[in-house]
């Protein structure tokens, strides 16, 4: 309303997101305060505000009906008006009256919830400056006020505290699986998971064992002596030549790296020609006890002087279940105490022929080879998918702040 009317707007209906509820709200500004004086006796009227309605929707009401006497125009419609508007005037004395204002930073809570529950799809500020029941502009300057950032920065920001948890999250899972693998492996392998009569094994990391299980070196469980690899150097790959296999090339104890692959001359590798099941150790640095299990299908190769071969006595023991017990925490604490008085890291051949390992009949290792091929597999199915969504949010997050930085991205 125009001329020296009293300016009353009404913003409609608000939704409260934190509770689904629908609230109306109202707003006032007075433009002629001297002409209301008679009944403007509160100074809250004077300040513009948000103003919850009453439960029966009176203000609603008396709007709607102002609405249609401007729009019809009929008849002393302008006297009408001014009794209106002063029903109006005093049915905001009854609201203050009644403490019915509406806390000015509800609605910003409200906006922020709503970016904190949908900050993963594109929001539009006009659309964040209608919930809010302010103006575009408006919006801005106090959402800034309140929040010390615009709203295009309190999105981003969300967008990269939610990756950065993600990743944290991500990265705790993967170290939660790998944890559960090693745990699941441990049980099967020692027989702590079998209901039957178990031994004390009389060492302290293996513990409880299955009576028929034995306890022996692995000298003893052996086709032939340890043998270190060859100290030539390689030679660039060539598939015509066996491949050189070296420390860095062993990704886990079943997978090589593709990448940098050596080769070595026939002369050269002929004493160090791998068969299949042949198991080799790291001996020395930071990889030292680590395994891999050589398998035909991988082709021709030969090994590096920094790994050791053992060939197994497979009517004693099966390669894939010595392969399992050395990715136990068992194997991990073997290995501790072997390297606990070495300024490096260095697990000779003399050290890993006294390597004692729990062994169970062939029918059984087989068994629990076979359990753990399978239940291994969807874990580390798993864990892939969790890497190539840490992959994902790395990149996602360093696009974020690149658009920032380049200016395609405003806050």
């Amino acid at each position: 309303m125009g001329g020296n009317f009293t300016k009353i707007k009404i913003k409609g209906s608000l939704k409260d997101i934190t509770n689904n509820e629908i609230v109306e709200f109202s707003t006032i500004a007075i433009k002629d305060k001297n002409k209301y004086k008679y009944i403007i006796d509160n100074e809250k009227y004077i300040k513009s505000g948000l103003y919850k309605d009453f439960e029966s929707k009176d203000i609603l009401n008396v709007l709607n009906i102002m609405k249609r006497e401007m729009q019809n125009q009929k008849i002393n419609y302008l006297k009408r008006m001014e009794l209106l508007t002063q029903d109006i005037l005093l049915l905001f004395e009854r609201l203050i009256q009644n403490d019915n204002t509406y806390n000015l930073s509800i609605p910003l809570e409200n906006v922020a919830h709503y970016i904190d529950q949908n900050f993963t799809t594109n929001i539009d500020i006009n659309a964040l400056a209608n919930l809010s029941g302010y103006s575009y502009h408006r919006f801005r300057h106090i959402f800034k006020e309140h929040f010390s950032l615009s709203p295009k920065q309190y999105i981003l920001n969300r967008q990269l505290e939610h990756a950065t948890d993600l990743l944290k999250h991500s990265k705790k899972s993967i170290e939660e699986y790998k944890a559960w693998k090693q745990s699941l492996i441990f049980e099967a392998v020692t027989g702590k998971n079998l209901n039957c009569k178990k031994k004390d094994s009389g060492i302290e990391w293996i513990g409880e064992i299955p009576e028929n299980y034995k306890l022996i070196r692995l000298k003893f469980l052996l086709k032939e002596k340890l043998q270190y690899g060859a100290n030539s150097s390689g030679i660039e790959f060539n598939s015509d030549l066996p491949r050189y296999i070296r420390i860095t090339d062993i990704k886990d104890s079943k997978t090589l790296y593709d990448e940098n692959k050596l080769s070595l001359s026939e002369v050269d590798a002929k004493d160090y020609i791998l068969d299949d099941n042949d198991i080799l150790f790291a001996r020395s640095g930071a990889t030292s006890g680590k395994c891999f299990i050589y398998k035909k299908e991988i082709g021709k190769a030969t090994f590096a002087g920094y790994l050791i071969r053992a060939k197994i006595d497979e009517t004693k023991l099966l390669p894939n279940f010595l392969v399992l017990y050395t990715m136990t925490k068992a194997y991990e604490e073997w290995k501790n105490q072997v390297c606990i008085q070495a300024t490096i890291q260095n697990i000779s051949a003399e050290k890993y022929v006294n390597l004692i390992v729990p062994v169970p009949p062939l029918p059984e290792q087989e068994s629990i080879a076979k359990m753990l091929d399978s239940k291994c597999a969807q874990i580390d199915s798993l864990i892939a998918e969790k890497e190539l969504l840490i992959q994902d949010l790395a990149e996602y997050k360093k696009s974020l702040i690149f658009e920032v930085v380049t200016g395609k991205r405003s806050v």
